[in-house]
């Protein structure tokens, strides 16, 4: 397994590399940017977010239904707005939708990944070689 020593060097510059594209591309967005966190198990990367992240990346159509407004509470108190305002913004949501903010892809550059693996491992093998 000497042509993978170099995988946990390689994965790990990785993670932290895409935990600072997260951080950038969520300026905006203390609370979702403070609860993304990235890590590395072996060979694995592991990527967790509130489920809520998912309809900030791809939006959310006109017309579709509306939020829970309990799912908005965090938010709301994070802006200082009445948690009574829930409910007639969670209704707006579901009749106007949300313009997606694609940050996930954005951020997470997996095909970099892929090439850095690669790199590492051939350059392992040439090293054998000679």
């Amino acid at each position: 397994m000497k042509y993978f020593d170099d995988l946990d060097k390689v994965i790990n510059e990785y993670v932290k590399k895409t935990e600072g594209r997260f951080k950038e591309n969520l300026a905006w967005t203390n609370n979702l940017k403070n609860n993304i966190s990235i890590s590395a198990e072996g060979p694995n990367v592991i990527i967790s977010m509130p489920l809520y992240a998912i309809f900030i990346d791809e939006g959310r159509r006109p017309g579709s239904r509306m939020p829970p407004p309990e799912s908005l509470y965090d938010w709301l108190k994070n802006k200082a707005i009445p948690l009574n305002a829930a409910f007639p913004i969670a209704r707006s949501i579901g009749r106007k939708g949300i313009e997606p903010k694609p940050f996930i892809k954005e951020s997470n550059n997996l095909d970099e990944l892929t090439e850095k693996i690669a790199d590492a491992v051939v350059n392992n093998i040439f090293k054998d070689i000679e």
